[in-house]
């Protein structure tokens, strides 16, 4: 319509004034009558509409007959007709011709001048030949398309709104849309009698069937019931069904004789009079598919009937959303199942979604106890959540508004366990001892399921609080692994302690609190020093077992390379036999260069432990480090190179090369051997002399132990003890000492001229004084205190025949490579020192049982004195051993030296006048001088096995000229001079080598031979090192046998004994602080530490034994260890001379000299360093005149 008015408007476009305003109303007339006929036709359907609508839902619920149908027909085609009449009416009542309609046009747009009627006049009858008139009726016509141009000419059509009229039609449609939905059978059958009511035919049979249409849930039953009335007699009924595949099928009814109790067939009605009756049923099981049914007779069947299935009302699926506590640092976990079992954390925080079969169902959730929890409907689903506080069960109800429930099975909540943590101990495996570097590497493994807390260290000593100490924090780790070295300084750990540890780990729950997992209870025990002795001697055992054995296997090899090299010799070829055969003999020689380095790291970590804990004196340790060392040299890189040599040559098929190699490798076997048998020699000097030192220390403490034993029966019989009477002495030395010595000489003419005429009576006095005395201690004396010193002097003798049978196995030990040690032990046997302390023990024993205190005081003494001769015979023993010991040895030394000094001269002038002698002679001199030389090496290693300071250079020095002679023996005899010469000069220059390192190591020897002040101290300090140890743990155990502060007397006399003890340690402290003198700086301030003894020992009278007396005898101890370690590493800072010859360092690539060292400036060193050194007399003249050969022959 716009683009028809744009049309009559002047200049709208291109042609528009040509167009007639005759055309232009025309148009406008034509849309006027086609909107005219749309209100007429949307008018009408609104009213007839409505009452179709009415008609169809009758049909839909009446049952469908002829003349029901012919009826509701009629009224529908009455009303359609109706309906059409009105409209076309309403339509014809528009139609007009133009002018009529131009007036109209006028009327609705309130225009009452006529212009349009006039202006088509005008255009229709123009008045011709006036040009003025035709202008004229131009403007009219113009104006009135203008008006025309300007009227809304859409809204002049509009008479009548049709909102309300499509309202009623649109409604009407979507009701009748609505009725075929809910039940289309019945609509499609209305319907079909409205527009045909001629296919309704009356029925020959009546026919009800149930239920008819209906809905069921999917999976339900079905009785389909048909009761049939007709005039002929019914034999059979068929009930016809349809499924979705669209074809029919045939099913046949059973006839139904149950009668109910008025007599009729159940559930139908009365017949019609003059018609037979009979019903029929069907039963339908466990429907999973809609269908299509109807009954069928032989002359009749019913109408369609649908059945519908909808899902039934239930759970269709189960979303589990599980939030964890924050602890466990889990995601949220999301599950879809077809139950509602699960299993949370306690605190987790449960939601449960539900997708129900039907929409706008109701749920709840309904636990075991009865408790409902309504589910809320979220997007279409039903949702609820709560947190998990215990395990429990529930099920879950459903509703709709269709009237249908559901409950499901019982569901399970189960609570998942937060386990402990779970722990494994790495390192250490078990109880162990205090490690020799005191640091103890500890490795924990650590595992929980939601994560780990924490790692503690808990370590306590006997006395002390546990401590803690944090060896891991975690946040969220599941697994960890903690290696941690536990540095054991700070404890201050003292042999004979230990300290208890285990591990406590400890998870993050959160919500039940931390669950905790400990370890099993580990030791690190500090051996007491008895312990470490005898651990160290079974270690040296060992090693010495094992060396012999390695010994014995050596000689066997050594053999079977002298087979193998005969039986190579007579062979042509290298048979495959004899390769197998070589390399048998190679890895067996290879196994036993692996013992050997074992054995080495065996003495290495007992040389670390004897420096650690002092066990030994700096000597012995030397001693141990030296022999450490000659095994590391055992193997040297010759026999190394030897050996690749064979395997090489055995590769490559060289028989040649092979003969050679073994004839070199044979050498360096021999000296494998030898030093094998000097090491196995030396360890058992050095055990024979490491328990001579230690027998002399406990025969020493079991004299002091002896000495306090005798103080307590002095207090017990009355008598002044050793203590007061120096305390006497020492005060009346201060008052006058010239005086005294005057007075003391003239007394004692006096004294002896007295004690001549009286002796007999005196000694007649002192018996009855005596035995008067006696009978007074022994009232004195308790029966508990004489008990506990019986027991203590039977201790005491126990110990004492110990300690004699260990001499008897040191003697016999040393018989073998320790004669003079042999010999002074026998001595000592025959003294019988311990067997008359034995003696007197029992004395002592049998006088206090008599109840004689001061008898048993006298024997007592006597024991003391034996014991203490034993201890400084030892001693004196262990000193002369050592000292003559170095004073041989370094006389064989010199002598083997000179030895070698003849044969160097003798090889050098061999050479030089070589053209005097045939090769031949030549050869047999050369000989000689190998056999010399070979003499002198077995000599060296003959002195070797007494003394650990030679060096193997010096035998390797010799050994390499041996090899050199050799070769120089088979050039001579071969003819070739310039080659043996060669070989001779090489010789020559290795003895040189090997003399100056025997001068050297007999100068140390020699030096070293004074003795070391520092020595007897260390030996007394290791003594009350070891007293003071036993003590703290005879002080730890009496306080842990003490339940009640007040002590027993029992428990009181083996206090004092305790004292005394502590006071025997003191007075020995300071002997060695005395003995000092000028150095006692190094260790400290022991007259503190003697002081602090004594305050000790005074309060252990008065108040017995408590945790502070306990802790500072602990720092007592610890003191007395520090002290020992000052004079080790005194003595280490000292210069030793006493070093094997060659590079302690590197023994087997000695460093070379200097290049701006000339050779002649080196011999004048040594010239100048070996001056002064104490060589016998009778080698004086011989080293001097072999100086002088040296730098003559630059």
């Amino acid at each position: 319509m716009a683009d028809i008015d744009q049309d009559s408007r002047p200049g709208s476009r291109p042609g528009a004034e040509q167009r007639s305003w005759n055309e232009i109303l025309k148009q406008t007339y034509r849309r006027a009558l086609g909107r005219a006929g749309a209100e007429s036709s949307l008018l009408a359907l609104a009213w007839v509409a409505p009452f179709w609508l009415l008609l169809l839902a009758l049909g839909m619920l009446m049952p469908a007959s002829p003349l029901s149908a012919w009826i509701f027909a009629g009224l529908a085609l009455a009303a359609g007709l109706g309906g059409i009449i009105w409209g076309l009416r309403r339509y014809l009542r528009r139609r007009s011709d133009l002018e009529t309609f131009g007036a109209w046009l006028e009327q609705r747009a309130d225009l009452f001048d006529n212009e349009f009627i006039n202006a088509l006049r005008l255009e229709l009858n123009p008045l011709e030949g006036d040009p003025l008139a035709r202008h004229l009726i131009g403007r009219v016509i113009a104006r009135a398309r203008k008006i025309h141009h300007d009227l809304p000419i859409p809204k002049l059509y509009q008479t009548t709104s049709l909102r309300r009229p499509g309202l009623i039609a649109a409604a009407a449609g979507l009701i009748a849309l609505l009725l075929f939905v809910l039940s289309p059978v019945a609509f499609r059958d209305s319907l079909t009698a409205l527009t045909t009511p001629a296919s309704i035919q009356p029925p020959l049979v009546l026919m009800t069937v149930a239920p008819g249409d209906i809905s069921l849930d999917r999976g339900s039953s079905l009785d389909v019931t048909a009761s049939v009335e007709s005039t002929e007699k019914i034999e059979a009924a068929h009930l016809l069904v349809k499924g979705a595949d669209g074809v029919w099928r045939s099913y046949p009814m059973t006839p139904t004789d149950a009668l109910d109790g008025s007599g009729r067939p159940a559930g139908s009605a009365d017949a019609v009079p003059g018609r037979l009756r009979k019903d029929f049923s069907y039963h339908f099981a466990d429907l999973q598919a809609g269908l299509t049914y109807l009954v069928a007779t032989e002359s009749d069947r019913s109408r369609p009937y649908q059945v519908t299935l909808r899902e039934p009302l239930r759970a269709l699926g189960y979303r589990k959303i599980l939030e964890w506590p924050s602890y466990t640092k889990l995601p949220r976990q999301s599950e879809v199942a077809s139950h509602g079992d699960f299993s949370a954390l306690l605190g987790t925080r449960a939601t449960l979604q539900i997708t129900a079969s039907r929409p706008g169902a109701e749920g709840a959730v309904i636990w075991n106890s009865g408790d409902r929890q309504v589910l809320r409907s979220s997007g279409g689903e039903l949702e609820g959540g709560w947190i998990v506080a215990k395990a429990d069960t529930y099920r879950v109800s459903l509703r709709d508004t269709l009237g249908g429930a559901w409950r499901s099975e019982p569901f399970v909540v189960s609570l998942l366990d937060d386990l402990p943590p779970v722990l494994r101990v790495l390192s250490p495996t078990g109880d162990l001892n205090v490690p020799t570097d005191m640091q103890v590497i500890l490795d924990v493994e650590c595992v929980d399921d939601y994560g780990l807390g924490e790692l503690v260290l808990i370590y306590s000593r006997a006395w002390e609080p546990p401590q803690r100490l944090s060896l891991g924090l975690w946040e969220s780790a599941r697994e960890a692994r903690i290696t941690y070295p536990w540095d054991l300084e700070d404890l201050g750990l003292l042999p004979g302690t230990e300290v208890s540890f285990f591990f406590e780990l400890s998870d993050n729950d959160a919500v039940l609190g931390p669950k905790i997992t400990r370890s099993a209870m580990f030791t690190i025990r500090f051996p007491s020093l008895a312990e470490m002795y005898t651990q160290l001697e079974e270690e040296q055992e060992q090693d010495i077992f094992d060396l012999g054995e390695m010994l014995d296997v050596q000689e066997k090899l050594q053999d079977d390379l002298e087979e193998i090299s005969r039986e190579l010799k007579k062979e042509t070829e290298l048979s495959w036999e004899k390769q197998q055969e070589i390399q048998e003999f190679l890895q067996d020689q290879k196994n036993l260069g692996e013992r050997l380095e074992e054995v080495a790291q065996s003495l290495n970590q007992s040389l670390e432990q004897m420096e650690q804990q002092s066990l030994f004196t700096p000597e012995m340790a030397s001693k141990l480090q030296q022999i450490r060392e000659l095994v590391n040299e055992i193997q040297s890189e010759e026999f190394h190179e030897y050996m690749n040599a064979m395997q090489e040559a055995m590769n490559n098929l060289s028989r040649r090369d092979l003969e050679q190699a073994m004839e070199d490798f044979k050498f360096s076997q021999q000296d494998l051997q030898k030093g094998l048998d000097r090491t196995l020699e030396l360890l058992k000097r050095l055990m024979a002399e490491e328990k001579l030192g230690r027998l002399q220390q406990e025969v020493e403490k079991l004299a002091m132990e002896q000495k306090a034993l005798n103080e307590q029966l002095a207090e017990a019989s009355g008598e002044k003890t050793d203590e007061m009477k120096e305390e006497a002495a020492d005060k009346a030395a201060s008052e006058s000492e010239e005086g005294e010595k005057t007075q003391a000489a003239a007394e004692s003419d006096k004294e002896a001229e007295s004690n001549e005429s009286t002796d007999s009576d005196k000694s007649a006095e002192q018996e009855n004084s005596e035995s008067q005395d006696s009978e007074s201690a022994s009232s004195k004396m308790s029966e508990a205190d004489r008990q506990a010193l019986q027991e203590e002097q039977k201790r005491i003798e126990e110990e004492t025949k110990r300690l004699e049978k260990q001499l008897e196995e040191l003697s016999k030990m040393s018989e073998e490579s320790l004669k003079q040690l042999a010999e002074q032990m026998k001595e000592l046997q025959r003294k019988n020192l311990l067997d008359q302390a034995q003696q007197n023990m029992q004395q002592s024993q049998q006088s206090m049982s008599q109840g004689k205190p001061k008898d048993s005081l006298r024997f007592g003494r006597k024991a003391q004195q034996n014991l203490a001769m034993m201890s400084q015979q030892l001693q004196s023993a262990k000193e002369a051993m050592e000292k003559d010991n170095n004073t041989e040895i370094t006389r064989k030394l010199f002598a083997i030296a000179n030895n070698l000094v003849f044969v160097s001269q003798t090889q050098e002038g061999l050479v030089l006048e070589e053209s005097r002698y045939s090769t031949d002679q030549l050869a047999v001199e050369q000989q000689a001088l190998l056999e010399e030389t070979r003499t002198n090496l077995d000599s060296l290693f003959a002195v070797g096995r007494e003394t650990p300071v030679i060096s193997m250079e010096q035998a390797r020095l010799m050994g390499e000229a041996l090899r050199k002679m050799d070769q120089s023996v088979r050039h001579f005899e071969r003819g070739s001079r310039q080659p043996a010469n060669v070989f001779a000069m090489e010789s020559r220059e290795a003895i040189d080598s090997a003399i100056a390192g025997l001068l050297q190591t007999c100068s140390g020897m020699s030096k070293s031979s004074c003795s070391n002040p520092n020595s007897q101290c260390q030996n007394k300090l290791q003594g009350l090192g070891a007293q003071q140890s036993r003590l703290n743990q005879d002080s730890q155990s009496l306080m842990g046998q003490s339940m009640s502060p007040r002590l027993t007397p029992a428990q009181g006399d083996q206090m004092k004994k305790l004292a005394a003890r502590q006071e025997m340690i003191r007075r020995g402290l300071e002997d060695v602080n005395q003995q000092m003198g000028d150095q006692r700086n190094v260790l400290g301030r022991l007259d503190d530490l003697a002081e602090e003894m004594k305050e000790i020992a005074e309060e252990m009278r008065q108040r017995g034994v408590d945790e502070k007396i306990l802790k500072r005898q602990e720092k007592i101890l610890s003191r007395l260890l520090t002290a020992q370690r000052s004079l080790r590493k005194q003595d280490e800072r000292e210069e030793r001379i006493s070093k094997p010859g060659g590079n302690s360092a590197d023994r087997s690539q000695p460093q070379p000299l200097p290049q701006q060292t000339t050779r002649r400036e080196a011999l004048m060193r040594g010239i100048l360093r070996g001056g002064q050194d104490p060589i016998p007399a009778e080698y004086r003249r011989l080293v001097e005149e072999y100086w002088k050969a040296l730098m003559s022959n630059p």
